[in-house]
């Protein structure tokens, strides 16, 4: 059996089939990410650019810290466990995390929960929309990444600090120093709140010195007085030192109101009728002499009657009878009365 034919024929089968080309495997080089993961997290910071003149996430924990510190101070003055109230600096502090997408609850006294924002270059400013017009209740000032400024319209927050306050104190404004992350010191000017109220009276803690300054030996420092009904009664100094014990010393101060003394009005003396001796009886002598009788009777008459009435008197005794029906003769007469 011939055996080239078969073969020849394999040969050219082979030879009229094309051969297709293998895919180029590419290796991958180390330094080769894929494509959804060649923008880095830095890349993404920059292209999401926050407003102008929003707070930091460290200017805003400064803001909360210095939130603790007003309700520390409230406790230590109220000599209370704790302070649940809402404060100056939280319902701040809550605005801004807000305004950052935290979604932080406002607290219930704070008079309006919706607030609005405006960056105003280096200026923030803060206001309540609760009505058809907004209302500026505060303001930031951003001297510098480590420094802020702070003021409260204190007419906008009665519902907080309380009414009086709120239409008698001037402006609180707070200076704020932010280093490392942490709030370093804090000083605040016409610090005041309504400690007790009712309907008559209210009493209210006003502070010349609120200061915090986290290296010092005296870390946390107020000092200032109680005002009842707006009159300065008492005396209060709280010294919260790095380490040891917290020092309150409270003085009682003597208050001189004028108007709380009775004034004794003038009284007026009760009007008199000008004293007189009374009139002396008439003597008169039954049975005695006519001339004695007479002039006893005339100069006890004469000495307390008017000189219109003596002549009377007189004619009345020379008829007969007297001043006391009495007649002459001496035998006293008795009136006839009629049945």
């Amino acid at each position: 059996m011939n055996l080239v034919p078969i073969y020849f024929g394999i040969a050219i089968i082979l030879t009229a089939c094309p051969k297709r080309p293998r895919p180029e495997v590419v290796s991958p080089k180390a330094d080769t990410a894929p494509m959804a993961f060649q923008i880095s997290s830095a890349d993404l910071t920059k292209a999401v650019k926050k407003p102008v003149g929003s707070l930091s996430k460290e200017q805003r924990e400064g803001l909360y810290f210095a939130a603790s510190l007003e309700r520390e101070a409230l406790r230590l003055i109220t000599k209370s466990d704790s302070y649940q109230k809402g404060t100056l600096f939280s319902i701040l502090s809550a605005a801004f995390e807000n305004e950052a997408g935290a979604k932080k609850i406002v607290p219930e006294n704070a008079g309006c929960s919706r607030m609005q924002i405006q960056n105003l270059n280096s200026r923030i400013q803060v206001l309540k929309t609760c009505q058809s017009k907004p209302i500026l209740i505060s303001e930031v000032e951003l001297k510098n990444a480590e420094h802020l400024a702070v003021s409260f319209k204190v007419r906008e927050w009665g519902s907080v600090i309380g009414t009086s306050v709120a239409l008698t104190n001037s402006d609180v404004t707070c200076n704020l120093t932010i280093q490392n992350k942490k709030l370093e010191s804090m000083d605040c000017q016409n610090w005041a709140y309504i400690v007790t109220e009712n309907n008559l009276s209210a009493t209210e803690i006003k502070l010349k010195t609120f200061h915090f300054e986290r290296k010092s030996d005296l870390q946390f420092e107020l000092k200032g007085g109680f005002y009842k009904d707006l009159i300065e009664n008492k005396k209060i100094a709280i010294m919260v030192p790095l380490q040891g014990k917290i020092k309150l010393i409270e003085k009682e101060i003597e208050v001189i109101d004028d108007f709380a003394s009775v004034v004794n009005p003038p009284v007026a003396l009760p009007v008199t009728a000008p004293i007189t001796s009374p009139a002396k009886p008439a003597t008169i002598l039954i049975g005695g002499p006519h001339g004695q009788k007479e002039n006893s009777e005339k100069s006890s008459v004469e000495s307390n009657q008017p000189e219109g009435e003596r002549q009377e008197i007189e004619s009345q005794t020379e008829n007969g009878e007297d001043y006391g029906g009495v007649p002459r003769n001496g035998v006293p007469q008795i009136p006839h009365r009629g049945r």
